[in-house]
C-alpha cells in the first residue's frame, strides 16, 4: 500500500470512526486498515488515533495530519479531474518535431490548424536528427525516410517525390549529366543522415522495377537539409533533394533537373508517436488535420 493509499485509509477511519466500517467501505480486510495506520504512525514518529474498545478519537497530531491528508486528497483529487479533462479537449500544449525538408510545407498550412484549434499551443521543433519521442517530450515527429525504430505507431502520410538537380552557374561549367555513369565526372553532395551518421544513396526507379543506388565516395557531405539546398543554389555540385522542397527554385529556374531519364525513388513520410491509447484530444485532431493536408 502506497503513501497516497494509506492518506485514503486513515481520512475513511477518522470520518467513520471505525476500523470496521472503514475496510468496509473501501474493500479492505481489517488487519490492513490496521497495518496502514500504524504504518503512517511510524513514518510519522506520533500518535494519530487514541484507541477505545468503543470509539477512536484523533490526538492533536492527528487533528494537524488529517486536515493535511484532507488537502492533499483534494488537491490531488482535482488535479487528476483537471488532467482528465484537458485530455479530453482541443486544448494545451502540443510538442511538434518536423523534418527541416518538409517544416515549411507543413507550417505553411498550420495557420488553418491555428484557426481551427484556437486553445491548442504548438511547440514546434524543426531537425534533421531523430530525437527519441519520450525522452524529449514530444507529442508527435513527421519523419521521411524509411524507420528504423519500430516501438512507436507509425503512420504512413504520403510519399515525397525527389529530384536530383544543379544551379545554372554549375551546369555552365560542367557538362549536363545524362546517365549514372556521367556523374564521375562532376561534383557532388551527398546528404549524411544525423541519427545514423550514414551517407544517403541516391536512389532511381528502373524500368524493370528494381532500384538503382548511386554514391560518389569522393562526393561533399552535409548532414542538414538546408545546408544540402544551400550547396546546390551556391554552385558546388549536384545534389538529389525532396522536390517540395525546392519547388519555389525549380520554377524560378535558380535549380534545374538532371538526368531526366532517370527516375528518383520516393520516399515515404511518416507520422510517429509513441502510443495508440489514451490519445490527447489535442493530438487525435492534429493527426486527423495533417493527415488531411497530406492526402
Amino acid at each position: 500500500m502506497d503513501r497516497i493509499q494509506t492518506l485514503q485509509v486513515f481520512s475513511h477511519v477518522v470520518e467513520t470512526g471505525s476500523f470496521s466500517k472503514a475496510a468496509e467501505q473501501l474493500n479492505l480486510h481489517v488487519s490492513a486498515v490496521s497495518k496502514a495506520v500504524k504504518y503512517l504512525e511510524n513514518q510519522l514518529g506520533s500518535r494519530l488515533l487514541n484507541r477505545t474498545t468503543r470509539s477512536l478519537k484523533l490526538t492533536a497530531e492527528g487533528e494537524v495530519f488529517y486536515e493535511k491528508a484532507q488537502f492533499l486528497l483534494t488537491e490531488l483529487e482535482e488535479t487528476f479531474q483537471d488532467l482528465s479533462s484537458v485530455s479530453q479537449q482541443e486544448k494545451g500544449k502540443l510538442r511538434i518535431e518536423l523534418p527541416t525538408a518538409i517544416a515549411p510545407f507543413v507550417i505553411a498550412k498550420l495557420p488553418s490548424f491555428k484557426q481551427q484549434y484556437p486553445d491548442i499551443q504548438l511547440i514546434l521543433t524543426v531537425s534533421d536528427n531523430v530525437s527519441n519521442l519520450v525522452d524529449e517530450g514530444l507529442d508527435c515527429t513527421l519523419r521521411l525516410g524509411e524507420l528504423a525504430d519500430a516501438s512507436y505507431i507509425a503512420r504512413r502520410l504520403t510519399d515525397v517525390a525527389m529530384q536530383t538537380c544543379a544551379a545554372p552557374s554549375y551546369l555552365a561549367i560542367h557538362r549536363v549529366p545524362e546517365m549514372l555513369s556521367d556523374l564521375d565526372e562532376h561534383q557532388i553532395v551527398h546528404y549524411v543522415s544525423g541519427s545514423q551518421h550514414k551517407v544517403l544513396p541516391w536512389q532511381f526507379r528502373k524500368k524493370s522495377g528494381e532500384t538503382e543506388r548511386f554514391k560518389s565516395p569522393k562526393a561533399m557531405q552535409v548532414n542538414d537539409s538546408n545546408a544540402l539546398l544551400f550547396s546546390a543554389l551556391s554552385g558546388l555540385g549536384i545534389v538529389q533533394i525532396p522536390e517540395l522542397m525546392i519547388r519555389s527554385y525549380l520554377e524560378k529556374g535558380e535549380l534545374v533537373p538532371v538526368l531526366t531519364v532517370l527516375q528518383p525513388t520516393d520516399r515515404p513520410l511518416w507520422l510517429v508517436y509513441p502510443q495508440r491509447q489514451f490519445i490527447p484530444k489535442r493530438l487525435a485532431v492534429f493527426i486527423e488535420w495533417i493527415v488531411k493536408v497530406f492526402q
